[in-house]
C-alpha cells in the first residue's frame, strides 16, 4: 500500500471521529448471502452493506459490495450505490417494506484458455431493489434482518437477479 493511501485512510477516520454523535446513529453496516437465478451452478453471492438513513426522511442511502464466484477462476465484483424508500405503515409490525433504484459498476473477470491476457470486463449498471426488513421487539431494534432483491441491467452486457438474506447492524442508537 503505498504512503498516498494511507494518508487518505487517516483523513477520512479523522473526518468521521469528529463528526456528531448524532450522525453517528443514521449509520449501520451488515453482510448478506444469496441466490443469483441467472446460475445454474455456481450461484451463491456473498457480500457487504452499509445504510444511511436521511435524518427526517424515509430515504435509505445503500452502498453494497457483491461477490460472485463463478468457478474456475471466473468472478465478478459489484459495487452499488441505491436509494432506498421506507414504506412507512399505518400499523408497523414484524415487516418493514423497502423499494429502491441505484446504479453500479461490475468487473466481470472470465479466466480462460482461449484468452492469452485479461478476459475482464466492466459495465455502469443500473438497479431495481424491493425487500423488506424484520423488526423484532417494539419499534426498530439495532439488528435488523432483511430479505432483498437486486436486478441489475446493463445493455448489451450481463444483467442479474438476486435474492439475498442478510443483517443490518445499526452502529449506534
Amino acid at each position: 500500500m503505498r504512503f498516498t493511501h494511507l494518508v487518505k485512510i487517516a483523513a477520512v477516520a479523522a473526518a468521521v471521529s469528529v463528526v456528531p454523535g448524532q450522525l453517528h446513529a443514521q449509520w449501520g453496516v451488515g453482510a448478506f448471502v444469496g441466490r443469483e437465478f441467472d446460475e445454474a451452478d455456481n450461484w451463491v453471492i456473498f457480500g457487504a452493506h452499509a445504510t444511511y438513513a436521511v435524518k427526517n426522511s424515509p430515504v435509505v442511502v445503500n452502498p453494497r459490495f457483491t461477490y460472485h464466484s463463478y468457478g474456475s477462476g471466473s468472478s465478478s465484483l459489484q459495487v452499488d450505490v441505491n436509494v432506498l424508500y421506507d414504506f412507512a405503515l399505518a400499523n408497523p409490525g414484524l415487516i418493514r417494506p423497502y423499494l429502491g433504484v441505484g446504479g453500479g459498476l461490475v468487473r466481470l473477470s472470465e479466466s480462460s484458455d482461449f484468452c492469452d491476457a485479461d478476459c475482464s470486463q466492466s459495465k455502469l449498471v443500473a438497479n431495481f431493489v424491493a425487500g423488506f426488513k424484520l423488526a423484532f421487539g417494539s419499534g426498530d431494534s439495532r439488528l435488523m434482518p432483511f430479505v432483498d432483491t437486486e436486478y441489475s441491467f446493463a445493455k448489451q452486457f450481463t444483467n442479474t437477479y438476486h435474492l439475498s438474506i442478510g443483517f443490518t447492524y445499526a452502529l449506534t442508537r
